[in-house]
């Protein structure tokens, strides 16, 4: 968690980010598991501490969105925990991850009230920025440009690694995984990433930032 501070705990000092954690319900997951269900109500949440859980949406005629990868650091439910609303998507954990499931009171009894909604509102922020980037790069962007700008919001400066396969990448962009594999193995060639098995880690993110292709043809 030192290398990947959760953003709704922030502003709380070791001792008690400590203290929240031992309070945690800690849990290690061998097989993927779902934990949320789309339309249910929520009595807990979860704090990625290592993996990641998979959000999907459903339409209504059974189609599904991989809609987000929640990595370390990363919470997962607080939205309609602390809204008492009913979830908006489900959450699959994969194996290999471990996850510190929390409820309200333990959240409040952990971070005041102020701090709580200042984290909250820098997280819905956080999120209708890359909602409102992701929108504009599906429609004007290249199938080139869509894979480089998700591996820029998958990633950030401080943790430049995010576990991700191809055909995960390929879902989030909407492109073939012939695209995203030819992509990935020139950005790989160039200097600008390193690949290895489930995982792409940007090591010069100013160029990948800097890349921009011809956008796709009618």
């Amino acid at each position: 968690m030192s290398h990947h501070p959760a953003a709704l705990l922030a502003g709380i000092d070791v001792p008690t980010m400590h203290s929240f954690l031992s309070r945690c319900r800690i849990t290690r997951h061998t097989r993927p598991q779902k934990i949320i269900t789309q339309g249910d109500g929520l009595d807990h949440a979860y704090l990625v501490i290592g993996g990641a859980v998979e959000i999907t949406v459903m339409d209504e005629s059974g189609n599904c969105l991989l809609a987000h990868l929640s990595q370390a650091g990363e919470v997962v439910g607080e939205v309609e925990l602390l809204s008492r609303r009913p979830c908006v998507a489900s959450a699959t954990v994969r194996a290999g991850s471990t996850l510190a499931r929390f409820d309200k009171a333990l959240l409040r009894a952990h971070v005041p009230a102020e701090r709580l909604l200042e984290n909250l509102s820098g997280l819905l922020h956080a999120r209708l920025s890359r909602d409102n980037m992701l929108h504009l790069t599906a429609l004007f962007c290249s199938s080139e440009d869509r894979i480089r700008r998700h591996i820029l919001l998958l990633t950030t400066p401080d943790a430049p690694r995010t576990d991700i396969s191809q055909t995960d990448l390929a879902a989030f962009t909407g492109c073939s995984r012939q695209t995203v594999n030819r992509t990935l193995a020139q950005l790989r060639d160039e200097g600008i990433l390193r690949l290895t098995r489930g995982s792409i880690t940007v090591l010069d993110r100013k160029r990948l930032q800097r890349l921009r292709a011809p956008t796709d043809g009618p």
